[in-house]
């Protein structure tokens, strides 16, 4: 089954949000000054922060790639959450106080400080947007081929959409048109990812059954505590990958230290990481949850046999959702946000 007119309705009205949030700013955000552009004036709450912190850090890839490894491998990935609650903490109580002080505008201030070289100022940011472009490509390539097959777009269309609309509301709008279409954004994938937990929970007779089938199906894992570094999950591995991935991507990436920049004082950039926090680990749940419900769908028929679990999620929702108007096109709309991150 393919998307209807609800669906479709759900996800261009979720674009067309996020676009005009940029407007309004662009046009009544008053960002007379750089200060107003870049962060906010630096007036910013820390919740809406929080949750822009949290929607930097998830990617379509995050809701398909992580709901297929659960499906697919069971849930010691999952212990990745511990090391990012670790980073977080270590952010906030350490690193937050010694940058908050020093009034930047962006890190590379930071690093030509305390080097006293504009050179590395400046060979670092080339090497962090030369990174940031590779990583976006890569963050864009898989849900534009999975938007293809759900919504019959080419995969070049889905890239060129997607592009037009975050360069649109964050060049004219400035910071605040970005947090607050995050916001919006994070709204969209948690209700869309729960939606996708609740319903399928429903179908399957229940939470306590999806996690008996989970169990059963030897989905279940946690404390793996092998030190084989070849294994694809143990405690110790996903602990660490999680810790050194958010302590880079929270702690010394600007797109994600400009958001804590823009609020008023360092307590509050230390709140903006706490809730985001709270915010992360929630929808990570959440996501995770939908790998387990899938298993539990699938188990006596993989879809996908030795193929890439990651398309799995998309399989799901097209043979299940579609059955409810707006729920594929709210899953959809989840996808899309998190592209547009």
């Amino acid at each position: 089954m393919g998307l209807g007119t609800l669906d479709v309705v759900m996800l261009v009205l979720s674009l067309l949000a996020s676009a005009a949030v940029g407007v309004y700013y662009s046009v009544l955000g008053r960002n007379s000054t750089s200060l107003e552009y870049l962060l906010g004036g630096r007036t910013m709450k820390p919740l809406p922060l929080a949750l822009s912190l949290m929607v930097g850090t998830v990617s379509a890839i995050t809701i398909m790639g992580n709901a297929g490894e659960m499906y697919a491998y069971g849930t010691q990935m999952w212990l990745m959450d511990l090391g990012i609650l670790l980073a977080l903490v270590i952010i906030a109580k350490f690193f937050i106080p010694v940058m908050y002080p020093l009034e930047l505008i962006s890190l590379y201030q930071y690093v030509e400080r305390r080097f006293k070289s504009k050179c590395l100022r400046q060979a670092t940011a080339v090497l962090q947007l030369v990174g940031g472009y590779l990583f976006i490509g890569f963050l864009l390539f898989p849900p534009s081929l999975a938007l293809q097959s759900m919504i019959g777009l080419s995969f070049f269309l889905n890239i060129i959409i997607i592009g037009i609309s975050c360069t649109l509301y964050s060049t004219f709008g400035g910071v605040k048109a970005v947090v607050y279409a995050d916001t919006l954004q994070a709204v969209v994938m948690i209700v869309g990812v729960l939606a996708i937990v609740i319903q399928g929970a429903i179908n399957m007779g229940g939470v306590e059954n999806v996690m008996d089938i989970a169990y059963h199906g030897d989905r279940l894992e946690f404390f793996n505590m092998s030190l084989n570094p070849y294994q694809r999950h143990s405690f110790w591995l996903c602990v660490i990958y999680g810790f050194f991935f958010t302590l880079s991507n929270n702690g010394v990436n600007q797109s994600q230290v400009q958001r804590y920049f823009s609020t008023g004082s360092v307590r509050n950039a230390q709140w903006v990481l706490y809730y985001s926090a709270i915010a992360l680990v929630s929808l990570r749940f959440l996501i995770n949850m939908s790998g387990l419900v899938m298993y539990a769908h699938f188990k006596d028929c993989d879809p996908m046999g030795k193929a890439d679990p990651t398309i799995v999620l998309v399989i799901y929702v097209m043979q299940q959702l579609t059955r409810i108007p707006g729920l594929a096109g709210l899953f959809v709309a989840a996808v899309y946000a998190a592209v547009l991150r």
